[in-house]
């Protein structure tokens, strides 16, 4: 019993100064560790920031998608009597107000966090699908 007290009482200041040792700013091997650590620290939010930034270009496109099919919805008003252009003109200006929101929105996200910028992402696409939906919607009634 008496050597298992000694050999708990010798282990214990033996890992603190092991840990001390490889953890302390002057040995190589806690610079070794902490320069790692810093660097896969950089890379992911380097990752992190190509991921937003190209997510961020596909709902660009995206959203210069649906302006191209507002145009198309403009021009297609333009043979329809005056009632069906005139509501046209109201559907294609509603959409483009909503396209403009959109775009203001994902303009503020640059210094967002993960989260926020996956929220807003998400309810961006929802409603780019939304607008989608009503444009066809239109293109039909027509």
């Amino acid at each position: 019993m008496l050597r298992w007290k000694f050999s708990k009482v010798a282990i214990v200041p033996l890992a603190i100064v092991f840990t001390i040792g490889c953890t302390s700013p002057g040995t190589p091997a806690g610079s070794e560790a902490r320069s790692s650590a810093e660097s896969n620290a950089e890379k992911a939010r380097r990752e992190e920031r190509e991921a937003r930034a190209s997510a961020k270009r596909a709902l660009d496109a995206r959203m210069d998608e649906l302006e191209n099919r507002i145009k198309a919805l403009r021009a297609e008003a333009k043979p329809a009597s005056e009632r069906a252009r005139r509501a046209m003109k109201d559907q294609a200006e509603k959409f483009e107000e909503d396209l403009k929101d959109l775009r203001s929105r994902m303009s503020k996200l640059d210094d967002k966090t993960a989260d926020a910028w996956s929220k807003v992402k998400e309810s961006t696409e929802s409603a780019i699908a939304k607008i989608e939906r009503k444009i066809e919607a239109a293109r039909k009634t027509r």
